[in-house]
């Protein structure tokens, strides 16, 4: 401890003279089992939390295309639809081996979220030198919600945290060091070039990561082989790795960012509501201005300790990453974000709280005690009040994404795709919708992805959004030309659930003409008149969709199966 490294008999108010409480030396020496324990219940928080999400069946699809020998591909077409490239060789190698996509994405994350937690325990440890404030970023960390439940939710979050977090504990070992091995600089390589195949913005981390270990090899004069051992790997693999989509896909950058990312000022704007959210509503930025304003007062009173000062150099990893998001426009998925760079920042936090404020007021251990269960609080706060999609429509909820916007009650993510299938198989039809996740994965039919994330065209051609449309990461859309030059059969769109046989007995058409209108989302293009069709998928409910180019063979399946279709238009008497 910093404490016991001064000499007594310093001024008053000096980190010496915070004598630490019973309960505190009780944490220090019991420290192992108490971190096991926090772990296992933070474990058992995320497990009780466990969801998945459309999107994450965007990767399932491309895991499943290329266990069956389609390569990675979108039904055929050579598009980078996915951002995950070593997420989705996970859930392939689970495909392989006959798991269910979903239990085996559980397993993979939830594992990588047990990493983390370690993680974040022994960089906290080493960046504070203390075993509490340690604790308390464990426990920050893992109780956060958005954290805990993106130990789940079926995408590639908790792995890309898992690889940053062991990347930046091994750099600190390596800081902490005399001598730099070159097998130790090969390993950290290697968990970087892994982060980066997980997701290409990895790297905003990963920069500081690597340049910290560089920068202090070559002030202890590190001979050349240390930096080879660093560069190779990460030159090599990521080097025939975008060489390989160049050729594949003909691009580096995934679909996805010309997609998702627009240049016209709302991003920023986007990016900025998203992050202060996050810090409001789980009341992080009072701690923070708290524990920093501490941390400033014992700074200029001499109490700060070489281990507090090592703190801020979690700083440009944070401001960063959080820059980065603010670039970008955020997300509409709750604070998946932030998860990556949460370690840092609850680490920050932690020290901030602890040593910070705690030792210059004295009362450390309370201190923590407090932020702890004030952050505790508002994350339940927030568990509990945040359940639909925000008001302005630009973030949407846990439970939201769940369940698909109430599509896919009790976990049946299965329930449209299935029976798209069981009518549609051996039609040959070409579907479209916005929902092109669990629709494709389980049906098994050709869907052009309305928003573009799958279609190279839409991505660079599609309508583009309005200004008035805030809601981030969907910037481009189909239009109803492109539909009809893919000669698309059946538009879906976002999935509607309508009753059965309201399509045939309706008397107010105009209501299902608005929605074929705004089927095509950003649709500039008045219609006029479209014919409708609804798809039993119970004894209660239908599936609305736009049949727009009939086929006999679709036709056959309408009458056959028993689905209800109607012709409506603006005319009058349509």
């Amino acid at each position: 401890m910093a404490a016991k490294d001064q000499a007594d008999g310093a001024e008053p108010m000096t980190e010496a003279h915070v004598r630490p409480s019973e309960l505190e030396t009780w944490l220090e020496t019991r420290h192992w089992p108490v971190f096991l324990v926090s772990a296992a219940a933070l474990l058992g928080l995320a497990w009780r939390l466990r969801f998945v999400q459309d999107d994450a069946f965007i990767s399932f699809l491309y895991a499943k295309q290329w266990v069956h020998g389609e390569g990675l591909t979108w039904f055929g077409t050579h598009v980078e639809g996915y951002t995950n490239f070593l997420w989705v060789v996970w859930v392939a190698i689970g495909l392989e081996l006959g798991v269910d996509p979903v239990s085996w994405a559980h397993v993979g994350s939830m594992m990588a979220f047990a990493v983390s937690i370690f993680a974040v325990w022994r960089i906290a440890q080493l960046v504070t030198g203390e075993n509490v404030p340690a604790l308390l970023a464990v426990l920050m960390f893992g109780s956060n919600h958005s954290v805990a439940s993106y130990a789940t939710g079926g995408l590639e979050t908790m792995l890309q945290t898992a690889l940053l977090s062991l990347a930046a504990l091994k750099a600190l070992e390596l800081l902490r060091t005399e001598r730099i091995s070159e097998r130790a600089v090969l390993t950290l390589s290697f968990l970087l070039t892994a982060a980066v195949l997980t997701r290409l913005d990895s790297v905003v981390l990963g920069f500081w990561i690597g340049v910290t270990v560089l920068w202090t090899a070559y002030r202890r004069g590190a001979r050349w082989r240390v930096v080879a051992s660093f560069v190779s790997p990460l030159a090599i693999i990521l080097g025939l790795w975008m060489a390989w989509k160049l050729d594949y896909y003909g691009g580096i950058l995934p679909n996805t960012f010309a997609a998702k990312v627009g240049w016209d000022g709302s991003p920023i704007e986007n990016g900025l509501l998203f992050l202060g959210r996050f810090f409001h509503w789980y009341f992080i930025w009072p701690l923070l201005l708290a524990g920093g304003l501490g941390a400033l007062v014992g700074f200029r009173a001499g109490q700060s300790s070489n281990s507090e000062l090592r703190v801020w150099l979690l700083l440009p990893p944070i401001v960063s990453w959080f820059t980065y998001v603010v670039v970008v426009g955020g997300d509409f998925m709750e604070f998946r974000f932030i998860v990556p760079a949460a370690p840092f920042l609850f680490v920050l936090l932690a020290d901030l709280v602890h040593n910070g404020l705690g030792k210059t007021v004295g009362r450390p251990l309370l201190c923590a005690l407090i932020a702890l269960l004030i952050l505790m609080v508002a994350s339940h706060r927030h568990a509990t009040g945040f359940a639909g999609i925000s008001e302005d429509k630009t973030l949407d909820s846990i439970p939201a994404l769940g369940t698909f916007y109430g599509n896919y009650p009790n976990g049946r993510w299965d329930r449209i795709g299935l029976r798209l299938r069981e009518d549609l198989l051996g039609s040959d039809p070409l579907l479209a919708a916005h929902a092109v996740g669990a629709i494709p994965y389980y049906s098994g039919l050709d869907t052009v992805d309305m928003w573009g994330l799958n279609d190279p065209w839409i991505a660079r051609h599609g309508q583009t959004a309005p200004p008035i449309y805030q809601r981030p990461g969907h910037r481009r859309h189909a239009t109803l030309a492109y539909l009809r030059e893919r000669r698309v059969n059946l538009i879906i769109g976002d999935p509607t659930r309508i009753g059965r046989g309201e399509l045939t007995r309706m008397d107010q058409p105009r209501m299902f003409m608005f929605w074929a209108q705004t089927a095509i989302s950003f649709n500039r293009v008045p219609v006029r008149e479209a014919t409708l069709v609804a798809m039993p998928l119970d004894g209660r409910e239908s599936l609305l969709m736009w049949y727009l180019r009939p086929t006999p063979a679709i036709d056959r399946v309408i009458t056959e199966r028993g689905w209800e279709r109607r012709k409506i238009s603006q005319r009058p008497g349509g």
